[in-house]
């Protein structure tokens, strides 16, 4: 077994309440799957099969560098895995019970399909005109890990 330590804190600013968390997970195997997503088909999605997990995945995280830029319009990342998702900031699911609670609602990251869909002319003038913040990029990293007590690596769907 191994230990996965995760720890953050979280405050509604200024001043507002707080609170901080630290826990480890036991965990026997991880993957950390790393990619990018371009705003060109068809390097503008990407589907992953992390192999046959069911109900024992204990650690789901994903991140991608959009999540980095805090602007009023950005590219859209989003992912399906049974249902969609919009990756508007990281996503961590942590706790055998939560993620199985996550599959009893029909979500399934047996096959996880993730899209990137970069700003639109329309859209970059409209936050012009509004004068709100943009970030026109043409490229997304993801970063996954999953943890529990078998991992197959990813692999394309077959």
């Amino acid at each position: 077994m191994t230990a996965l330590k995760f720890s953050a804190g979280i405050q509604v600013a200024p001043g507002g309440p707080a609170m901080s968390l630290a826990t480890a997970i036991e965990i026997e195997a991880y993957t950390k799957i790393e990619f990018v997503l371009t705003d060109t088909a068809p390097a503008n999605t990407k589907t992953l099969n992390l192999g046959v997990l069911g109900d024992t995945l204990k650690v789901v995280v994903i991140k991608s560098d959009l999540n980095d830029f805090d602007v009023d319009y950005k590219p859209a990342l989003t992912y399906t895995a049974g249902k969609g998702f919009s990756l508007d900031a990281p996503h961590i699911y942590l706790g055998a019970g939560f993620v199985q609670s996550l599959a009893g609602a029909g979500i399934d990251f047996t096959n996880v399909t993730f899209t990137f869909t970069p700003l639109t002319s329309a859209q970059i003038k409209k936050a012009q005109d509004e004068k709100k913040t943009v970030k026109d990029v043409k490229s997304a990293k993801v970063e996954i890990l999953v943890g529990g007590p078998t991992v197959e690596p990813a692999k394309p769907p077959q």
